[in-house]
């Protein structure tokens, strides 16, 4: 079982925070795009300087986020193709044992058919 907390930024955002931990960071850096709060983030946890560079780069050169997401997609896309395979080889696995049994069946069948036709009287 799973416990989620749902935070509305907007509400966040709109709280004074003094200070902050790492959790509390990225909720801020989630819910702010002004400079002195993305400023005063990166003061206290440097790594976010990266993050925001690299979203400054997006916004400023869409065709690498584009690239991103098809790059993305793409690969959604052949593990969603690699599923249904497994999944159609076990369905086709299932169909033919079932015909295997069907198979057995009628030659049970064929036998007791031959054996009536030979021996009307038992």
């Amino acid at each position: 079982m799973e416990n989620f907390i749902y935070i509305p930024l907007d509400i966040f955002r709109d709280m004074p925070h003094n200070t902050f931990n790492e959790l509390e960071a990225w909720l801020y850096f989630l819910a702010s795009d002004t400079p002195e709060d993305i400023l005063r983030i990166i003061s206290i946890y440097p790594f976010f300087q990266k993050l925001c560079k690299n979203i400054v780069n997006f916004r400023y050169n869409p065709k690498e986020m584009v690239a991103m997401y098809s790059e993305a997609l793409s690969i959604m896309d052949r593990n969603t193709v690699k599923y249904m395979i497994g999944e159609l080889k076990e369905e086709l696995k299932q169909q033919q044992e079932e015909n295997l049994k069907l198979q057995e069946e009628i030659k049970v069948l064929q036998g007791q058919i031959k054996a009536l036709l030979t021996h009307p009287e038992k």
